[in-house]
């Protein structure tokens, strides 16, 4: 089934970011705007 297919691949992608979300505190947006979220995120990533 396609929709059981595409469910698998989200899940593995989506993984990474719960972990990020959990365990450093990204659970909201701190700053308004997508430019300041995305480089407090891009600063979380190289740490997971």
């Amino acid at each position: 089934n396609i929709e059981y297919m595409k469910a698998s691949i989200r899940a593995r992608v989506e993984h990474p970011f719960r972990i990020i979300k959990r365990q450093f505190g990204f659970v909201k947006a701190r700053y308004k705007g997508l430019l300041k979220n995305d480089n407090q995120l891009a600063v979380m990533l190289p740490t997971y």
